[in-house]
């Protein structure tokens, strides 16, 4: 078009982008919505639907882990458990409409066998839901405080070991 009387503004209000599908690189994006307009607007006729394509990143969920706590009764072992977790994890950002939740796939080790407080124990987290490829987790690890119980299975072998025949010798 080489004339000055002739304007498709995309920067206006009348326009619309439908892009097919959900997160990704490539998408089809259909633009409605376009009109032409100037002295010489008639003279011309703009093809609709107008397509491209464009890039939909994953949206970032923000994770809380208020309230949740991991505990085990001691077993002489580093290692944690899901099954050991109370408390919720939530996530945030998450557009209404959208059906995603999160679970915890697995817990990292405690840093010590020793009965004690104020462990941290990262949480392996997993997106679940129909919507939950087009959501990303954050990278930072998600972590929550953990503790070891001690262990009240204890069995008193000193009654047996009084009981034990020394024989003859020396030792």
């Amino acid at each position: 078009v080489c004339s000055s009387d002739l304007e498709l503004a995309l920067n206006m209000c009348n326009r619309h982008g439908l892009i097919a599908g959900a997160s990704g690189t490539g998408k089809t994006v259909t633009i409605a919505g376009l009109t032409l307009s100037g002295e010489d607007a008639a003279n011309y006729k703009l093809s609709t639907p107008v397509t491209t394509t464009g890039n939909i990143t994953k949206r970032p969920v923000t994770v809380s882990v208020d309230g949740v706590s991991v505990t085990k009764v001691y077993d002489g072992t580093t290692a944690a458990s899901t099954s050991n977790i109370s408390g919720q994890v939530t996530l945030g950002d998450v557009i209404s409409e959208d059906n995603v939740d999160v679970s915890v796939v697995t817990v990292g080790d405690y840093s010590s066998a020793a009965v004690g407080t104020n462990y941290e124990v990262t949480l392996n987290l997993q997106l679940t839901g129909e919507d939950a490829t087009n959501y990303t987790l954050p990278a930072a690890p998600v972590t929550a405080t953990a503790s070891i119980t001690a262990s009240s299975n204890i069995t008193d072998t000193t009654a047996a070991a009084q009981n034990v025949v020394v024989g003859v010798g020396t030792f």
